[in-house]
């Protein structure tokens, strides 16, 4: 990793905010992805900064030029509220196709509620469900469970978990999902 990237880091970690952020921002500029993310981040967040949501998001769209997922995702949802449709689609299909679950569960859920003023498609939404519940994601599973329900009767969801991702992976996905999120509360 960069030497300079590396010193911004101990300036973040040493609450030299200003510091950390120029030298982040100096990187971002001859386009080091990490640096690009960080000062998106601090400048969404007004992370000891001012906060500046346009230039987060110029800085998240570079990142997301650079393929990084997270980026990809946040600006695909900034795309899509700004009435983007179709770049933002664009950016969320690619960060799903590149199995971030967080842009699994979005683009499923644009197609199991109709969001953004996407028409609902039940089938791609649980197709998107599976995937991220196959990618261990407790939420998914318990959503794919959901959205089967409503559909089927209860034996034929039993069915399809059976078939296509096995009770015991299944199970163990949703309890492992609880055991994470108790022990958050925690630590």
């Amino acid at each position: 990793m960069d030497i300079k990237y590396n010193e911004a880091l101990k300036y973040y970690d040493s609450k030299n905010y200003d510091k950390a952020f120029k030298l982040f921002e100096e990187l971002a500029h001859s386009g080091n992805l990490n640096a690009q993310m960080a000062v998106a981040t601090m400048l969404e967040e007004g992370d000891k900064i001012k906060r500046n949501l346009k230039q987060a998001y110029y800085w998240y769209e570079k990142a997301a030029l650079q393929n990084d997922v997270e980026a990809l995702h946040i600006y695909a949802l900034y795309c899509l509220k700004k009435g983007e449709k179709n770049k933002g689609y664009t950016m969320l299909n690619q960060a799903t196709g590149l199995n971030y679950v967080p842009a699994i569960n979005s683009l499923a859920n644009i197609y199991d509620y109709g969001d953004f003023g996407y028409e609902v498609n039940k089938k791609k939404a649980i197709e998107l469900y599976k995937k991220a519940c196959l990618l261990n994601d407790s939420q998914s599973c318990k959503n794919l469970y959901s959205l089967l329900r409503e559909l089927e009767s209860k034996e034929d969801v039993y069915q399809y978990i059976k078939e296509e991702i096995g009770f015991f992976k299944f199970f163990k996905i949703i309890i492992l999902g609880r055991i994470k999120n108790w022990f958050s509360n925690f630590f």
